[in-house]
């Protein structure tokens, strides 16, 4: 009797898990490293101040938070004794990271 009420109790838990499975809104990708989960988000006019320049560089390397990714040049101005750049981009973290 015990034999058969394991083996309804398995067959059940079998059955609720492929009947209800886990649902997840990131993507999940395996790599050398293992499995991990990646998100992006967008970021707008991201704000640079070069102090003694004529010119900004028309990418940017952001690194804040746990979010990383190239952002590109939007647009500029001079302020006489350097340049104010507004980048733009996507950006990734495969950490947990504030939205």
């Amino acid at each position: 009797m015990k034999k058969v009420l394991n083996m309804l109790l398995l067959v059940g838990c079998i059955v609720a898990f492929l009947a209800f499975p886990i649902q997840s809104s990131a993507a999940s990708n395996k790599g050398a490293e293992g499995t991990f989960q990646s998100y992006t988000k967008q970021i707008n006019d991201y704000m640079v101040v070069y102090a003694n320049r004529e010119v900004p560089p028309s990418t940017y390397y952001y690194n804040v938070g746990g979010w990383s990714g190239t952002l590109r040049l939007e647009h500029w101005q001079s302020t006489g004794s350097g340049v104010i750049a507004y980048y733009s981009g996507k950006v990734r973290c495969t950490a947990p990271c504030p939205m």
